[in-house]
């Protein structure tokens, strides 16, 4: 019966697009495919097309662009996502998705800074995230549908007066605080967080790549308009982050005109009791500095489309430009013994509550990146089975990132193995003085990038280099990055040390 209503909403389609249901300026789904498809054969060599997740009833293919110099890798780099359609009748938000793409990808030969955005970031956009509820509405059976399709009393017919869940309420963050537990509300949030499979696609997109940035694109079929919302006001508090998103936010909205040409967008926080919702779980799940853009009504006549969706790049791309900028922390976490990047969780001990969860590195390259205010900070690196680091008094300046090489010693391992305890080393950066604590004879080799040696010597007590004082070497290590390579008999252990001065 199922695949019945789907053949018949098909059919609904084309006769309602005929018929003048809408403009044709919007795209259908198969416009959206075959337009993805026609920029693919143009532009191969800075674009990717991926199906990251299929929709919860009808499997309708869920596409992700990215757009990078490298595309089918995933590079060291920052991340930012676009996403539309979470609302099916929102349509306008994945216009303004696909004139991203194209306007990216089309200037990317004569734009040196687009040129720049894109060999830098890794840009993703989403162009419609509900693809089923997306039918419903260009079918003309309800051209205000909301929802997604989900059979929510299971008997094989689509229900309009029950189905669906509201994907913006069904995210796993503070799932409990927002939507409602009736089915036949439009704002029903689902039977547990990440029921759906179009939420869990952008989970395990974002869990992934860890973006640092989130635009959610929106239209409202009642309410304001040309906003853009942040996280969150919560019992008059406001996020540890406030100071940053708000300038954000605000640096964003003030770029994007209004449709009458007498202003531009706003920019306001919005609540945490707006729990599922994909904004307050990219910030407080995962770190992600997620805003909510309402760029008007949900499909405005086709003649004003373009006008809006131009007017949006503004905000856009500031985002862009903020993501190479700055200010911030970033660096890597590393296992000092193997090297191996590492998912740590690294706490800005100044700008944390109990509110948000741990923010982690990246799973591929143990990346972490945070924007601050310019100040001076407390870097706590966690993970289980090793020691914590603590690193004091990072300085962070008006613009750019203070880059920290992390390396994690595991808890008990060399003085169970080795009888070698390595101390200060695998803090990184430091400043003073880093240092060898053995109970046994151990040669060492320090040496720099290059692979030129500036000390060798053996070792029989605790001794330090870095400080500043002469050191074992005989001279005081200028700043730099070294590798320290202690050979223990059967073993050789190396570590990587960043001396800042």
């Amino acid at each position: 019966m199922k695949r019945l209503i789907t053949l018949l909403i098909t059919l609904l389609i084309v006769q309602g697009l005929e018929a003048g249901v809408f403009d044709p300026r919007y795209h259908t789904y198969e416009e959206i495919c075959n337009e993805l498809d026609s920029l693919l054969e143009l532009y191969s060599t800075i674009m990717m097309v991926d199906t990251i997740g299929w929709s919860t009833m009808d499997s309708i293919p869920i596409l992700g662009v990215k757009i990078s110099d490298n595309p089918w890798m995933n590079e060291d780099e920052p991340k930012v996502l676009y996403n539309g359609l979470h609302h099916a009748e929102e349509k306008i938000s994945t216009e303004v998705c696909m004139y991203i793409i194209n306007d990216l990808v089309n200037r990317y030969g004569i734009d040196d800074r687009v040129r720049r955005w894109i060999d830098s970031i890794e840009i993703w956009v989403i162009p419609m995230l509900n693809p089923d509820g997306h039918n419903v509405v260009m079918s003309g059976l309800d051209t205000t549908w909301r929802k997604n399709t989900r059979d929510n009393n299971n008997n094989g017919e689509f229900d309009l007066d029950y189905d669906g869940v509201d994907l913006n309420r069904n995210y796993g963050f503070a799932w409990e605080l927002g939507g409602s537990t009736d089915p036949s509300s439009e704002y029903y949030r689902g039977p547990y967080p990440f029921s759906e499979n179009e939420t869990r696609a952008v989970r395990e997109l974002t869990l992934i790549n860890r973006f640092m940035f989130d635009i959610c694109y929106h239209a409202a079929r009642t309410g304001q308009i040309e906003v853009v919302y942040y996280p969150w006001r919560w019992e008059g508090g406001f996020t540890p982050d406030h100071a940053v998103i708000q300038a954000i936010a605000e640096s964003v909205a003030c770029r994007i005109p209004n449709f009458m040409g007498t202003g531009t967008y706003a920019a306001t926080y919005g609540y945490l009791t707006q729990g599922g919702s994909a904004r307050n779980w990219f910030y407080g799940a995962i770190g992600t500095i997620a805003l909510t853009i309402e760029v008007g009504r949900c499909y405005p006549p086709g003649e004003y489309v373009d006008s809006i969706c131009r007017n949006n790049l503004h905000g856009a791309y500031y985002l862009l430009d903020k993501a190479l900028m700055g200010p911030g922390i970033t660096g890597h976490v590393r296992d000092a013994m193997t090297g191996t990047p590492m998912q740590a969780e690294v706490e800005i001990v100044e700008v944390t509550d109990t509110m948000i969860e741990p923010r982690k590195c990246d799973p591929v390259h143990g990346r972490f990146w945070r924007l601050l205010v310019p100040g001076s900070y407390t870097v706590r690196v966690t993970a289980a089975g090793y020691d914590t680091v603590i690193i004091e008094n990072v300085n962070v300046g008006e613009s750019g990132y203070t880059e920290l090489e992390i390396l994690l010693n595991r808890t008990g391992v060399m003085e169970e193995k080795h009888g070698l305890h390595i101390f200060g080393i695998g803090v990184n950066p430091f400043y003073c003085e880093g240092g060898i604590d053995l109970n046994t004879h151990v040669k060492v080799r320090i040496y720099t990038l290059t692979g030129s040696v500036v000390g060798m010597f053996d070792l029989y007590e605790r001794r330090y280099m870095g400080g500043d004082g002469y050191e074992v070497i005989g001279k005081k290590l200028p700043a730099g990055v070294y590798f320290c390579e202690i050979d223990y008999g059967d073993m050789v252990v190396r570590r990587k040390l960043l001396k800042l001065w």
